[in-house]
């Protein structure tokens, strides 16, 4: 038989009542407790755009194979490799095409505004990409002919709108010398500069110092349909001198999401 008393106990709101005995203490303790939460949530916002920006380019690579300098780490610090060895590669029936491409920051400057800016240059050769595209940009394949006229350009609408160009000209300065905006394009490069811009292999050359056609950054092998990748890279890993290294596409996006 239970104990009446027992009975006629109310519960008492322990908890509640540690809340509530020290408001002002119960309230940093809150405070602090949600300055962590949020803490959290932009450590993984940050992660997430990081992580976006580290992609933002090789993403938009169209071949399933890239050939790379034995010293590639990422972007920034590629090294470069042997146009011949993008041409020795049209020896395996597999491959359909092996396109140089060249990158590299650019110190852009609107002469209208005096504001200046880094800016993200990709650049590939006009007629081998008529045959096959490199990138997967929607409306690039449009303006190549924009782009043979060497000093001409197209610029990401990404690009902070600070940069320019604020003249109906599209008169700029890239690293001092004058180029001129002929179209544009959507891509977006997070933080890994201001915004980005698409050249052809000479206008490359000449904004960059004179850098030699024959030594791009990094190689784009598109395969015929069907074929295996990774059977593919070992073919050439076999074939090629060590001065460069085949990987896939995959390998491409673990490589930069590492660093």
């Amino acid at each position: 038989m239970s104990d009446p008393r027992v009975a006629r106990l109310r519960p008492v709101p322990f908890a509640f009542r540690l809340i509530a005995y020290k408001k002002s203490r119960t309230a940093v303790a809150s405070a602090g407790i949600g300055f962590a939460v949020l803490v959290v949530f932009a450590q993984l916002g940050f992660y997430g755009a990081v992580l976006g920006t580290a992609l933002a380019v090789t993403s938009k690579f169209d071949a399933e194979l890239m050939l790379v300098s034995p010293g590639f780490v990422h972007l920034a610090e590629a090294g470069s490799i042997p146009r011949a060895r993008l041409f020795q590669t049209l020896a395996i029936p597999e491959v359909v095409s092996a396109i140089p491409i060249y990158f590299r920051y650019a110190n852009w400057r609107d002469p209208e505004t005096g504001e200046n800016c880094r800016l993200f240059a990709l650049g590939f050769p006009i007629a081998e990409a008529r045959q096959s595209m490199p990138l997967e940009l929607k409306g690039v394949a449009g303006q190549l002919d924009e782009l043979s006229t060497t000093g001409t350009l197209l610029l990401d609408r990404l690009t902070q709108s600070d940069c320019g160009p604020a003249s109906r000209s599209g008169i700029v300065e890239v690293n001092n010398q004058a180029a001129r905006v002929t179209g544009s394009f959507r891509m977006g490069v997070g933080f890994l500069a201001d915004g980005s811009m698409i050249v052809s292999d000479d206008t490359f050359s000449r904004l960059f110092a004179g850098h030699p056609l024959d030594s791009p950054h990094l190689g784009l092998i598109k395969l015929k349909q069907g074929a295996n990748p990774g059977v593919v890279a070992e073919k050439l890993a076999r074939m090629l001198p060590r001065d460069v290294r085949v990987i896939t596409s995959e390998q491409l996006e673990q490589m930069q999401t590492k660093h």
